[in-house]
């Protein structure tokens, strides 16, 4: 979803990191859903902005409502949406395989949308529980570089990413009905450098320039596509939200990679570096494909040789990977 324009394919297979951690967030969901109970008779409307392949929407659903149905039985309605270019043949073979079909869960009916989040979506005042798992973090557009701006994380990047987030939760807090909750999982930046996450992004590409695969000229263009917001920066927006919405919950937490906790258990160096490097390579595919100027069968060779750097970096340094993510809960005011 960089940019709004580039579905991010092959993303049930190199999400799992996402999943774990989604997953452990399911008791707070089911209270919102359970809380939404009171505020309707009717079924309730539940919304899942950006859900990309759908292994992890159905993951988590399927779960939910097999908790919700042990104190309700109330019909529910989930509309999943994500952008046009979505892989959909994808996301409906996960939905319609029987292992992950939460409408066995009874009284469930789905639709699904391809538009972009960063436009309206839905009439205001008709959902009830609006959920969004490492989608909002994404932005709608690439930052105009002012003169002189220069690096990766410049000031322009900076201001697209909270014009961005500000404008997303405006557009579903007006969804919202009153009463109603909002509940997205983003990634998050904390005071202190994640100096390990960092070198398994760019020195794999460092390596490529000193190879002369890529040119610093081609490094020099490169940007991300995502924005994590610090803790401060986000009491500051949700400051001029006050008027709008009660925030229920903010939590910023670090998550210690799933794949180097197996890999404390079994010692198993290849398996650990194969998964870990598919999380990385997921995320560095939307930047070889969007600031690199090459025709796609280069973008894809130099995609897989920063697979390979990537390995031998973390098989030289098998340490510690974590990275930390924002949980955040609010209700719309009545």
């Amino acid at each position: 979803m960089a940019f709004q324009n580039i579905a991010l394919k092959g993303y049930n297979r190199a999400s799992h990191w996402q999943l774990v951690f989604q997953m452990e967030k399911l008791p707070l969901f089911v209270a919102n859903l359970e809380a939404a109970l009171k505020l309707t008779n009717s079924p309730l409307s539940i919304v899942d902005y950006g859900c990309s392949e759908g292994f992890n929407s159905m993951q988590f659903f399927n779960k939910s409502l097999e908790l919700l149905r042990k104190t309700s039985q109330r019909p529910v309605s989930i509309l999943h949406t994500d952008l046009p270019k979505n892989n959909w043949t994808e996301f409906f073979n996960v939905l319609n395989n029987p292992h992950n079909n939460y409408l066995t869960k009874g009284n469930v009916t789905y639709s699904a949308l391809g538009r972009s989040f960063y436009e309206d979506i839905l009439l205001p005042e008709s959902v009830h529980v609006g959920f969004s798992a490492f989608a909002f973090h994404y932005l709608s557009k690439e930052p105009i570089r002012k003169p002189g701006d220069t690096g990766i994380f410049h000031s322009a990047y900076v201001e697209q990413g909270r014009q961005d987030m500000e404008t997303l939760l405006n557009k579903r807090i007006n969804e919202l009905v009153p009463g109603g909750t909002l509940m997205i999982i983003v990634g998050a930046r904390t005071e202190q450098l994640n100096t390990k996450m960092g070198r398994l992004y760019f020195e794999p590409l460092s390596n490529l320039i000193k190879m002369g695969v890529i040119s610093q000229e081609d490094f020099s263009a490169f940007g991300m596509t995502t924005y994590a917001f610090t803790l401060s920066e986000w009491q500051t927006l949700l400051k001029k939200l006050e008027n709008k919405v009660k925030v229920i919950e903010l939590k910023m937490e670090k998550s210690i990679c799933p794949f180097y906790l197996e890999y404390l258990k079994d010692k198993d160096i290849e398996v650990y570096k194969d998964e870990l490097m598919k999380f990385v390579a997921q995320m560095m595919k939307v930047q070889v494909n969007t600031f690199i100027n090459r025709t796609q069968e280069e973008k894809d060779k130099i995609l897989e040789m920063l697979k390979t750097e990537i390995k031998n970096l973390i098989h030289s340094d098998p340490s510690e990977v974590y990275m930390e993510f924002t949980t955040l809960v609010l209700e719309k005011l009545k």
